[in-house]
Order: C-alpha cells, then structure tokens, then sequence
C-alpha cells in the first residue's frame, strides 16, 4: 500500500536496530524515531545520528521497520507547507548526540522531567522529535502535550493517537511496502 503523505504528516518508526531498541527500552514504548513529510507523497525530514536529511519515505520499504502515520486535521494546507519549510531549514544540520544523553539522563534519573534538557540548552543540534515539534510549535505554537525541548519520539506518538479531535492516524503502525 503507498501512503499518500502530505506535508508535516507525523511519521512515527518502530526500528530493530541496537538504537531503536535502546530507545525503546529506556522510553518503555515501541517508538523510537519521528520523522515528517515535506511534500505530497514522498520525501520526508529527518534526523539521524549523521545528520538532517531530507530522503524518499520509500527508503523505510525494506521491511525493517513498522511506521505509523499521523495527519493534523484542523490545520489548513498553507499552514502544513509553512511547518514543512520550517522542518526543511533543518537539513544538513548536525545530529544533538549530546542531547539524545541528556534524555536518557532526565528519562532514568528524574523520570522524565525536563531538568538536565533545560540545563544544557543544546537546541542547535536536533534530535528527530525536536525538528518536528519545534517546526509544529514555531508555526502554530502547537505542542505534542509537553514542552518542545523535551519531546520525545513516544511523546508525539501517544499524542497523536489520544487526541483524535486534532490527529487522524491514515497509517496505521505495520510494516511499509512502498
């Protein structure tokens, strides 16, 4: 089944590999990475430890990964392509190594709250789930129901899937085919 993505579509990865499922062990959930589309039907924003690219949604039909798609519904097209632009600035940005520590700090030390995060103020440097809520937030000041800096990939998740007035899920979390 192809998705047909639109732009700032959530995209919500369950990954298999040792940092997904680290990521998933410390967050206790089966996400472990957000990205978001930037145009209809395929290229998407991400962050990845080398960086912020900008790749096909396709390169996630390889059958390693389950992905879930969320679609804002109360947002108009204009505003969705201003959150895609603001994702896309992103690009060839340096991967927040340092910040995906201070998580996993505030995650097992102060159980979750925003404290080593805020201390450290690293928001040059990106993680997935910062990119998008930060281009969410810098465009509609909307929040994944915590503060943009401590976002994480199971925060934006559980979001998505409890506020249905403002989320439609128009993929379900499954492997992709392309």
């Amino acid at each position: 089944m192809i998705i047909e993505t639109e732009p700032a579509d959530i995209i919500c990865v369950s990954g298999s590999g040792f940092i997904s499922s680290a990521i998933q062990f410390v967050e206790g959930s089966e996400i472990s990475h957000i990205a978001g589309s930037v145009c209809i039907n395929d290229y998407i924003v991400e962050a990845h430890i080398d960086g912020v690219h900008a790749r096909s949604l396709n390169e996630y039909a390889d059958g390693r990964c389950k992905i879930a798609v969320f679609r804002n519904i109360k947002l108009d097209k204009r505003t969705k392509v201003r959150i895609a632009e603001e994702a896309l600035r992103f690009v060839n940005d340096k991967y927040g190594v340092i910040k995906i520590l201070a998580h996993l700090i505030d995650r097992t030390i102060f159980r979750g709250a925003y404290v080593v995060r805020r201390i450290c103020g690293l928001s040059n440097f990106p993680i997935c789930s910062y990119l998008w809520a930060k281009a969410y937030y810098d465009c509609t000041l909307y929040k994944f129901g915590c503060e943009v800096n401590a976002a994480e990939p199971s925060d934006m998740y559980n979001w998505c899937l409890s506020n249905s007035q403002d989320w439609k899920c128009v993929y379900e979390l499954n492997y992709y085919k392309g």
